[in-house]
């Protein structure tokens, strides 16, 4: 448990741990299904609920390799499940909308330069959450910190050397608000392979604030991190593990969700 539930929501602030349910493909491709995950997280008293928006093709070819924790066993390539699993922009219009009323605010991770341009342009996400995948994509990373937002970047298979590259375009934005999630990127991550210590380094090096992108079965880790500093905690969730998709196995069931939270 993380703390007693507020209606009071807050951004990125020293004061507080920014909790973020993070819905992310646990959609399936399915409108009516992300808005149950809103429903869910929005009862939980997470501060945000957060989606992943591409277009399918923009940095994901055809060709490009089948990772083994979204392999199934077909024969879809890994553009196929991509799109599969992509919601198109105007029903993220819609899910922002639907999360407004409900009361949580609505974030998603952009892919690619259109999506992020989309998120920030159309959608006036106040937040800019930045995956893993691209700690090495410098062009993309001016482009984020050009919209002149805080940004999240998650650092998942990065070395330290790397974060400090993108740390340094990050500061090139006027927006200082920024923080480094610690994240290890396997589904679902093992305890003994977390090593939250490399937040600690994290933000011993680069004076920032950190957090972490927990991809652990359950609670104990992401609680942990907190013990150990984090401001900013990421943690997937579904509404049904035994659903088909890469993520839901690694997912909190709605019910861990909002004993999670608190």
């Amino acid at each position: 448990m993380i703390r007693m539930k507020s209606k009071k929501k807050q951004l990125l602030s020293d004061n507080r741990v920014f909790l973020i349910a993070e819905a992310g493909v646990n959609h399936n491709g399915d409108i009516e299904i992300a808005r149950k995950l809103i429903d869910v997280a929005a009862e939980s008293g997470a501060d945000a609920v957060k989606f992943q928006t591409w277009k399918p093709g923009e940095l994901t070819g055809k060709f490009a390799i089948k990772v083994k924790y979204i392999d199934n066993g077909s024969d879809e390539t890994r553009y196929d499940i991509s799109k599969n699993l992509a919601l198109p922009y105007p029903v993220f219009k819609e899910l922002k909308t639907y999360a407004n009323k409900k009361g949580i605010l609505f974030l998603s991770t952009p892919d690619g330069f259109e999506s992020l341009d989309f998120l920030v342009d159309k959608l006036d996400m106040p937040i800019i959450k930045i995956s893993s995948t691209e700690i090495t994509h410098l062009a993309f990373l001016r482009a984020v910190a050009g919209k002149n937002r805080p940004v999240i970047l998650s650092t998942g298979m990065s070395t330290l050397g790397e974060v400090e590259r993108c740390v340094q375009i990050l500061h090139t934005n006027p927006c200082s608000n920024h923080v480094l999630l610690h994240c290890t990127s396997v589904y679902p991550a093992p305890l003994e392979e977390v090593n939250l210590k490399a937040m600690v380094t994290m933000r011993e090096a680069f004076k920032m604030r950190v957090g972490f992108s927990d991809h652990t079965p359950g609670c104990e880790a992401a609680i942990a991190s907190v013990a150990l500093g984090a401001t900013v905690v990421e943690k997937h969730f579904t509404v049904d593990k035994t659903l088909p998709g890469p993520d839901h196995k690694a997912s909190l069931s709605p019910e861990e969700l909002n004993h999670f939270v608190g």
